[in-house]
């Protein structure tokens, strides 16, 4: 929690007012409750950037918001994870325009199938 605090402080110092999303980890099978290098397991993580995004919510940042990783590429995706940690090529589209979607959502911005609208 404290390096995401630190690391969405240092960018807001610079650009206070630009619109912000910040996304969680993507979906890796083996690495959902495994605990990994950071003492953390991916469900954990996504719970801390959630968490993180809240506190600069509640002081106020209306431009700041929150994309699940799970919305971007979840376990629906399995087929796209060859290695179980890496998108395949295919995967990669599918993240792509998932990320359109999400975000753009999020910043209130219409997407119409051939992009934005």
């Amino acid at each position: 929690l404290p390096a995401v605090i630190g690391t969405i402080a240092t960018i807001r110092d610079g650009h206070p007012d630009t619109p912000f999303v910040v996304c969680s980890p993507i979906w890796s099978p083996a690495r959902e409750r495994e605990t990994g290098g950071s003492g953390m397991t991916l469900e954990e993580m996504r719970e801390e950037v959630a968490r993180a995004v809240a506190i600069f919510q509640e002081r106020g940042d209306a431009n700041i918001h929150y994309v699940n990783g799970l919305d971007l590429f979840g376990a629906a995706y399995a087929d796209n994870l060859p290695d179980q940690l890496h998108p395949d090529g295919d995967g990669y589209i599918k993240l792509g325009n998932n990320f359109v979607t999400e975000v753009f959502t999020k910043l209130g911005i219409r997407v119409g199938r051939a992009g934005v609208a």
